[in-house]
C-alpha cells in the first residue's frame, strides 16, 4: 500500500518509477505535465511495465488482494502520466482502475459498524505508545535533558507537517480519479462503446462515493446521467440498465421520494423479467455460459431482491401518508383551538360566586356625641 504522505498528489510518487520533472495533478487545479523525452527503447521498456503493472493491479482486484492492487495501479498510473501525460487518453483507464481500488480498499477499511477498523487503529495506537516510550527511556539515559525537549519539538514539528500533507483521504482521492478519467473520455469527440461504458462507470462510481457521504440528491444526479448513457447503448431489459434502475431506487428511497422509488424498482422488475424470457428461449444446448450464470442470478438473487425492495418501498409510502395525515390533524386541532378551551380544568370547575359583600361599601360607625345629642333632642 502507498505511504500516505504521497496522497495530496493525483498519482503518489514510487520507488520504481520517479521524475522531478513530472507535474501531478490535483483535484482542485489541472496542470500540464512537462513530458521528459525518452528514447524508443525507454518507452518500450516502460509501456511493457505500465500494461504488466495495469494487469497485476486488476488481477490483485478481482481477488480481493486491494492493498496490493492500490500499489501496482499507482506505479502503472505514474509511469503512464510520465509517457502520455495526466490527460492522456492512454492514462485515463489506470485512473480508473486505481479510483475503484481506493474506493474499495476504503470502504474494507470502514466496516460494517467500523468494529475491524478501530481494532485495528487501537492495536496500532498502543504498539506506537510503547515504541515512544521506549525510545524515550533509551533517550533519557544518555541524552541531557536539553537534547530531548529539543528532539521532541522537532518530532512534534514534523508530525503537524505530516498531517497537512495526509489531509486527503482515500475516498476524496477516488473521487479525483473518476472525475479526471471521465473529463478525458468526454474530450473524446468519437467515444466508441467502451469509452461511452466507462463514463457511466465513472458517473456510477462518484455516486456511490457521494451517496456513501449522506449527498442523496447528487448521487442521484450522478446516477441519472449513467442511466442515459446506459439506455443509448443497451435496451431497458439489459442487465446493467436494470442494476442502475435498482441503485437510483435506493436512492430516491432514502429521501422518501417514494412514487419514484417504486417506479425504478418496477422498471427494474420489468428488464429483468423480460431479459429471462429471452434468455430461456434459447436452446439449452446453445445457451453461453455468461447466459446461464444470468439466468441463476436473476431468478435466485436480482428478483427477489427488487420485489422485496418493492414492497419494503410500498409499505413505507403508506406509513409516511399516514404519519403526515395524522399530523395534519394534529396541526388542525391547535389552530382551532379556542382561547377558553385552553383555560385549565380546576379554573373552570370552581364554585360558583353567592356573595358580594365584598364589593359593598361598609358603613362608617356614627360619632357617640352626635348620637347622644340625637337622644336628647328625641327626650324633650
Amino acid at each position: 500500500m502507498m505511504e500516505n504522505e504521497n496522497k495530496e498528489n493525483i498519482v503518489p510518487e514510487t520507488e520504481s518509477v520517479k521524475n522531478e520533472n513530472v507535474v501531478k495533478p490535483s483535484g482542485d487545479a489541472e496542470e500540464e505535465v512537462d513530458i521528459p523525452e525518452l528514447s524508443e527503447q525507454e518507452k518500450e521498456e516502460m509501456s511493457k511495465n505500465a500494461e504488466n503493472l495495469l494487469a497485476e493491479g486488476r488481477r490483485d482486484f478481482l481477488c480481493n488482494d486491494i492493498e496490493k492492487a492500490v500499489q501496482n495501479l499507482a506505479e502503472a498510473c505514474e509511469i503512464l502520466t510520465i509517457m502520455y501525460g495526466d490527460r492522456g487518453l492512454e492514462t485515463a483507464n489506470g485512473y480508473f482502475w486505481y479510483g475503484k481500488a481506493l474506493w474499495e480498499l476504503c470502504r474494507n477499511q470502514n466496516d460494517f459498524l467500523g468494529s475491524k477498523a478501530e481494532n485495528e487503529d487501537v492495536k496500532q495506537d498502543d504498539q506506537e505508545v510503547q515504541e515512544a516510550t521506549d525510545e524515550m527511556k533509551s533517550t533519557s539515559i544518555s541524552k541531557p535533558l536539553e537534547k530531548i525537549d529539543e528532539n521532541q519539538e522537532k518530532e512534534t514539528l514534523g508530525e503537524d507537517e505530516d498531517d497537512e500533507e495526509e489531509d486527503v483521504d482515500d475516498a476524496q482521492l477516488a473521487y479525483e480519479m473518476f472525475e479526471l478519467c471521465r473529463s478525458i473520455y468526454q474530450e473524446v469527440e468519437e467515444k466508441s462503446e467502451d469509452q461511452k461504458c466507462k463514463i457511466a462507470d465513472c458517473y456510477l462510481m462518484i455516486g456511490e462515493i457521494t451517496a456513501e457521504n449522506g449527498q442523496l440528491e447528487e448521487a442521484i444526479s450522478e446516477y441519472t446521467f449513467a442511466l442515459d448513457i446506459l439506455k443509448e447503448l443497451y435496451s431497458d431489459n439489459h442487465r446493467r440498465t436494470a442494476e442502475v434502475y435498482f441503485t437510483l431506487g435506493c436512492a430516491h428511497d432514502g429521501i422518501y421520494q417514494f412514487s419514484k422509488s417504486k417506479e425504478c424498482f418496477t422498471k427494474a422488475i420489468t428488464g429483468l423479467e423480460t431479459r429471462l424470457v429471452e434468455l430461456e428461449k434459447i436452446d439449452i444446448t446453445e445457451r453461453k455460459h455468461a447466459d446461464k450464470k444470468d439466468i441463476t442470478a436473476i431468478k435466485n438473487t436480482i428478483l427477489p431482491e427488487l420485489k422485496n425492495r418493492l414492497a419494503d418501498a410500498l409499505e413505507s409510502e403508506k406509513k409516511h401518508n399516514a404519519d403526515k395525515e395524522m399530523l395534519k390533524q394534529v396541526l388542525l386541532q391547535k389552530s382551532t383551538t379556542t382561547a377558553f378551551d385552553q383555560i385549565p380544568e380546576s379554573a373552570q370547575k370552581s364554585a360558583p360566586v353567592t356573595s358580594i359583600n365584598h364589593l359593598v361599601k361598609r358603613k362608617r360607625k356614627p360619632d357617640a356625641k352626635l348620637e347622644e345629642s340625637d337622644s336628647k333632642k328625641a327626650y324633650n
